[in-house]
This record gives C-alpha cells, structure tokens and sequence, in this order.
C-alpha cells in the first residue's frame, strides 16, 4: 500500500512517499489505518489532517484510489492495493 502526502505535511511524513506492508492493513478502515498505522508512525500529521473532533479538516483532501473522501467512515475499507493521498488545500493568488 502506498500513501503521498504533499505540501508542507510531507516533511512531517518523513519525505511524502511512505510504503507499508500491504499484509498488516488488509481489510482495515481508512480511519482504523489512519490512526492505528500512519499516526502512530508520524504523529506530527495527526493533529493536521484530523481536527479535534475526529474528523478530516476543512483544508486536507484525502482521495483513496482517485476517489475524493469527505469524511471519515469506518464503511470505507482500504486494501493491499489501495493508494492514498494527502493533500493540504492550495491557496494563493
């Protein structure tokens, strides 16, 4: 499994481009892999994608397999295959 963070939060990711051992996340929710996986391996990104009531910020798009995510949802399963990406919003005149 693939995950990109870009922007500034990639620094926080150790680079952007990180790879985990798609064994240990089969059949895993967006938000169990999240926070069981990706935040406890790089803590400095939890408190800016998720905000404090457990959901994604306002400003952080989150697509799985091109597909945009809105919110959160123990529903939405990610598997072996799955690529994810995190994106600060792009602002600027």
């Amino acid at each position: 499994m693939k995950v990109i963070v870009t922007g500034y939060l990639a620094e926080l990711a150790g680079g952007g481009e990180l790879q985990f051992n798609a064994e240990d996340y089969q059949d895993l929710s967006l938000r169990n892999f999240l926070d069981s996986f990706l935040f406890e391996n790089y803590s400095a990104l939890k408190p800016r994608i998720i905000n404090e009531k457990g959901c994604l910020r306002e400003h952080i798009a989150v697509f799985v397999d091109s597909s945009r995510i809105r919110q959160l949802d123990d529903r939405l399963v990610i598997d072996a295959e799955s690529e994810i990406y995190i994106l600060p919003a792009l602002s600027g005149g």
